[in-house]
């Protein structure tokens, strides 16, 4: 596997879209977005992890890492969330983001987190059964697994 970032982002992009199919609540502000290829036959995990995240659509946030919400809260959000497709990861422009580009105006944004390390990873995204995908501030995009 390729090491170079830009590398991995153009295979990331070349598995797109894909359809958001679960979220689930983790530990925290873990949360977990299960999502299936078109072709339907590999699946991806994304898992966020040790970051500050927010989901947006058309600029009005749905969720986001500090948020409290009740179960009934949660899955009224999710709502407007499953069934849209992941279309894009655009190239990392600041080192302390990442985003994740959806149907509808939808974007998952990853933010810097004072409370972790620069080399904590903001998420794993895990493809098929081999491939995990991660981002930190100081490694960047890599791929490891």
């Amino acid at each position: 596997m390729n090491s170079n970032p830009d590398i991995l982002l153009q295979q990331l992009n070349s598995a797109l879209p894909a359809k958001i199919s679960q979220i689930k609540k983790g530990h925290g502000s873990f949360l977990t977005i299960d999502l299936m290829t078109q072709s339907g036959s590999i699946d991806i995990h994304l898992w966020l992890y040790l970051c500050d995240w927010k989901i947006c659509k058309s600029k009005r946030t749905l969720l986001k890492s500090q948020n409290n919400l009740n179960d009934a809260q949660f899955n009224k959000a999710i709502k407007e969330i499953v069934g849209l497709n992941l279309r894009h990861i655009p190239a990392v422009k600041n080192e302390k983001l990442f985003e994740f580009h959806c149907d509808g105006d939808l974007k998952i944004v990853l933010m810097e987190n004072d409370g972790f390390n620069d080399d904590d990873d903001f998420f794993y995204l895990y493809y098929g059964e081999d491939l995990v995908f991660a981002y930190s501030i100081l490694k960047g995009l890599y791929c490891g697994g």
